[in-house]
């Protein structure tokens, strides 16, 4: 994460939370939107982390030397293993309220909710934090600065209130540290607010408090380590899609119209681990009408129209073309297609070498699931079908949203994505996902 544009005693500060759909968190006061990098994060100098704010509230009356909890929720009395240990702060829209000073005042984020009581209070994704992109200093510690309000934080200019600010670690090692720095900022939407850094050593579970006049504040947070390596697919036209943040895919395919002299324009299906010689591959009703050879085999259904069907095998990968009704194309116009059809395979995909075409959409899928990602490249266009509506996204900008369904063009590197899926899934994608496209790219 970067923290910049925001205003402070000593000038402008940097801030920007990135939440669990690394959302800028003061849009309003940045005056622009931040888009995650379209490669490994959003800036090429930043790796990859993300911690996941998670945990419990506890709110304390009396003198600082002797807490009584009013609200707890259980934070586990065994050091935290992994994610699953770290329970998750959650929090309802409406469950506080800043005090009526403020009645416009809402959180940085519109997705975000209040967190806490009048006299310290945070704002949190209502289903638990995820920070992504934070710095990292040459120690390998993770910097993060998180913002903390008060009915008694009044004015910018007034000194630095006592607020003390610790992360302690719920794994094995108990460390426990304070804030690094702590100071003012302020904006016209957000009023004035406390800004505590944090330098966090290591990956694991961070329990995050603040403690203000016999008042404490706490929820937990996970750090998670560096995120997966990039997920690379070859495209037909030797460019590359990079993909972070998202769900482990697979390439199942690619979709495209190839046009031959005496054959004319014909839908090619590219799929890897096919048999060119089965019938089921084309058709149920397929029956073979001729072998020109060289990998190439024509086929007819026997159904309405009689549509024929090429099928190209590429070593690994099947191509199915539909070329014509009834009236079989020449050998020669088959090799042709077959010329066209040439070029290296691997497991990244394929990439054609004697025919680009002009668009083509490619196919990925998450895994022993329907969940999948439509990249069409080369050609902007966002479906609008019944059921869903348009709107616009923090994040991506102009998107389309339904029901387990979600388009947007990305236009850095020209390819509008469409997601299918359950909610689960595609809320992910639009809240995480980030695509750049390379090219020319080496052998798949």
């Amino acid at each position: 994460m970067r923290f910049e544009d925001l205003a402070v005693t000593s000038g402008r500060a940097a801030a920007e939370i990135g939440r669990r759909s690394n959302r800028p968190s003061f849009p309003r006061i940045l005056e622009r939107r931040h888009r995650r990098a379209l490669t490994l994060g959003w800036s090429s100098a930043v790796a990859v982390f993300a911690i996941v704010a998670i945990g419990a509230v506890m709110l304390w009356p009396g003198p600082r030397s002797s807490f009584t909890p009013v609200v707890t929720a259980t934070t586990g009395s065994v050091a935290a293993t992994g994610i699953d240990d770290c329970p998750l702060t959650v929090s309802q829209e409406g469950s506080f309220a800043p005090a009526s000073a403020a009645p416009q005042m809402s959180p940085p984020d519109p997705r975000a909710v209040w967190l806490g009581t009048p006299r310290i209070w945070t704002s949190i994704h209502p289903e638990g934090e995820i920070w992504s992109g934070l710095p990292v200093a040459a120690d390998g510690s993770f910097t993060q600065k998180t913002f903390w309000w008060s009915d008694d934080i009044v004015s910018i200019s007034d000194p630095v209130p006592d607020i003390a600010f610790t992360a302690q670690s719920l794994d094995e090692s108990g460390a426990m540290l304070p804030a690094q720095q702590v100071t003012l900022g302020g904006n016209p939407e957000q009023g004035v607010f406390a800004i505590a850094r944090f330098q966090i050593p290591e990956a694991g579970c961070w329990r995050i408090t603040a403690e203000y006049r016999n008042t404490a504040l706490s929820y937990v947070a996970w750090l998670q380590g560096e995120d997966p390596s990039p997920q690379t697919f070859a495209l037909l036209d030797g460019s590359e899609a990079v993909i972070t943040d998202a769900p482990d895919l697979t390439l199942a395919g690619y979709l495209f119209t190839l046009d031959v002299e005496g054959v004319g324009p014909s839908n090619v299906d590219l799929s890897p681990g096919l048999d060119p010689a089965d019938p089921a591959t084309v058709d149920e009703t397929a029956v073979l009408e001729s072998n020109p050879g060289q990998g190439v085999m024509l086929w007819r259904a026997e159904r309405d129209g009689e549509p024929l069907f090429l099928t190209v095998d590429l070593g690994g990968w099947v191509a199915v073309a539909n070329v014509g009704y009834e009236i079989a194309p020449s050998d020669e116009n088959l090799l042709a297609i077959a010329e066209k059809l040439e070029g290296s395979t691997g497991a990244r995909g394929v990439i054609l070498s004697n025919y680009t075409p002009e668009w083509f959409t490619t196919y990925l899928e998450e895994p022993d699931s329907d969940n999948r990602i439509d990249l069409l490249a080369n050609q902007c266009v966002m479906d609008m079908v019944p059921g869903i509506e348009a709107i616009e996204d923090p994040r991506l900008g102009d998107i389309v949203r339904g029901p387990g369904y979600a388009s947007w063009c990305h236009e850095a590197a020209d390819i509008a994505l469409k997601v299918h899926g359950d909610e689960e899934f595609v809320d992910r994608i639009v809240a995480e996902l980030a695509l750049s496209r390379i090219g020319a790219g080496p052998s798949p």
